[in-house]
């Protein structure tokens, strides 16, 4: 009885700790819910979530948008920031996404800024059936390598792919689509998502897995990097295989989850993940913080799977227990989030 109020204790406790200063182990407690938006085109979308009270502008809607940095190193990072709605959502995106220049306020908090050289201008945007049309300014072309015209085009095509009503981009430069970039990417049809971060080996089947990173600036984010699985293929299974197994020498990204973890059996039943690992994945050193990491490193790695809403951690078929002797029995819903900056 004793060890039972205790636990109670521990994790009422946990709670306020976590409200008042954000705490990492909210990642036990709560994911924050969020998603797609309307945009300019007919197609329309509201989700919850939606409108939200800021500034004391009562009935001011912000949309939680997730826009693509990159890093000192040429990672390029998802961040959901909060942009006021407007009519044309997907505009006022890339225009935030822009302005984030390394002088801004949201490098020097968090060192990532914006792919798109700048005094880039959105000259236009149209969304019809899938497709986004966008316009911009020749300042679009002010990079000097053949990595900063891969990380600007990335940028914008995962940052308008963010929006459910976009599946592809169509580029065009002061009015005018070109055959290729500076460098030769090839930009005379649309473009999709496909493989971001690439590191490693990239043969064969490919998985798309999220590692941990502190920059110098002291901030920490989670990146998600392709990797080639070779013939062992694109399932659940071979994904967290690879992120288990850490990430390729030389990349600069580093795992959370301890070394020589294994994961004895998994399963999913009703969107829920149940994974079974050997003794060892929450044997580390150091506080809360580390064991949300772990956890969300896998969680945000499920989540690429859409079959899967949620995470059901077992250490030798029992609920998983932290060294703070908090017992994870709980479904732990994947995040919407990979990163935030409010």
């Amino acid at each position: 009885m004793l060890k039972r109020i205790a636990a109670v204790v521990i994790i009422v406790c946990m709670a306020v700790f976590v409200t008042g200063c954000q705490n990492p182990v909210t990642i036990f407690l709560d994911w924050i819910n969020g998603g797609g938006d309307s945009l300019e085109a007919p197609e329309t979308d509201t989700l919850p979530g939606e409108d939200l009270e800021v500034d004391g502008a009562v009935g001011a809607r912000i949309r939680d948008t997730v826009l693509y940095y990159r890093d000192s190193d040429g990672y390029l990072v998802p961040v959901s920031v909060n942009i006021e709605w407007e009519e044309g959502i997907a505009r006022a995106a890339l225009q935030r996404l822009i302005s984030d220049t390394d002088l801004s306020v949201m490098a020097q908090d968090t060192g990532l800024y914006s792919a798109v050289p700048e005094g880039t201008e959105v000259l236009g945007l149209t969304i019809r059936d899938g497709l986004a049309k966008v316009d911009l300014s020749a300042e679009a072309l002010n990079y000097g390598t053949v990595k900063e015209e891969e990380l600007m085009l990335n940028s914008v095509v995962y940052t308008l792919t963010e929006f459910n009503t976009v599946d592809s981009v169509q580029f065009m430069i002061e009015g005018d689509v070109m055959e290729t970039l500076k460098f030769g990417t090839s930009t005379s049809g649309p473009i999709e998502r496909e493989d971001i971060n690439t590191a490693g080996d990239v043969a064969g089947s490919r998985v798309t897995i999220y590692f941990h990173r502190t920059n110098e600036k002291g901030y920490e984010y989670f990146v998600p990097v392709t990797l080639g699985t070779g013939t062992a293929g694109e399932d659940m299974d071979a994904a967290l295989k690879c992120l288990l197994g850490g990430p390729p020498g030389g990349s600069g990204l580093k795992s959370s989850i301890p070394d020589n973890v294994s994961i004895n059996g998994m399963g999913i039943k009703n969107g829920i993940a149940y994974l079974n690992f050997g003794k060892g994945i929450f044997d580390y050193k150091g506080g809360d913080s580390v064991a949300e990491n772990i956890v969300k490193s896998i969680a945000l790695t499920l989540k690429e799977y859409p079959a899967v809403t949620g995470v059901v951690f077992l250490v030798d078929g029992q609920p998983a227990q932290l060294p703070t002797g908090v017992v994870l029995e709980s479904v732990i819903d994947v995040p919407v989030f990979a990163n935030e900056y409010h």
